[in-house]
């Protein structure tokens, strides 16, 4: 079975999200992760639209973990 390495990468953002209290910047993220500035966005705004993240901060764009997550681990 092939991998899917947009799973692979959405997960690995999350992951590095969740550790993070007071959320994680787009630079902060794809540096970290490793993956382009333009494939991190794309993946993170569709984690947005899905409620899987969501902006502590407005202002800064922070992304935290999202509703949608707590509702699934639960």
């Amino acid at each position: 079975m092939a991998v899917n390495k947009s799973v692979i990468k959405a997960l690995k953002i999350l992951e590095l999200i969740s550790k993070s209290d007071e959320g994680l910047t787009l630079s902060e993220i794809y540096k970290e992760v490793d993956i382009p500035k333009a494939t991190c966005y794309d993946i993170l705004q569709a984690l947005y639209a899905e409620d899987a993240v969501y902006y502590k901060n407005e202002i800064l764009k922070t992304y935290v973990v999202g509703s949608k997550l707590f509702t699934i681990g639960q």
